[in-house]
């Protein structure tokens, strides 16, 4: 389950058992919930394990936005797979596009910064 899936990053201040590369974090999720929690050390690592969790896929039909901010959504980034679809819906899409900006270490560059570089339509 993709919303399982986490960086180490962003458990940071939560108590994380090291169990051999892959972490599991026990509490932060309802009791009734029987899926595990997954930390991974890096945004690449959490995302790969994200698509491998949704089965067979490709690239070209993976349905995926990147948001900001869940308050502002007058821009965001969103996958080919939802282009024809937002121009369904009336919005301006960006004839402009860029590969997931991934440092080295794995992490992914802020949405922010690489939205900064793009000319807003």
């Amino acid at each position: 389950m993709i919303g399982h899936i986490f960086t180490e990053a962003i458990l940071c201040t939560a108590e994380v058992a090291d169990t051999g590369g892959l972490f599991v974090c026990a509490g932060l999720r309802a009791a009734s919930d029987p899926n595990p929690i997954t930390v991974l050390s890096s945004d690449r690592k959490a995302l790969e394990a994200a698509f491998r969790s949704i089965g067979l896929w490709d690239m070209a039909s993976v349905r995926m936005a990147w948001i900001i901010n869940t308050s502002d959504l007058t821009r965001l980034a969103i996958s080919p797979a939802l282009v024809s679809e937002a121009h369904a819906k009336g919005l301006t899409v960006s004839a402009e596009s860029f590969t997931l900006p991934f440092c080295d270490d794995g992490e992914l560059q802020g949405l922010r910064q690489v939205l900064g570089g793009m000319p807003a339509k």
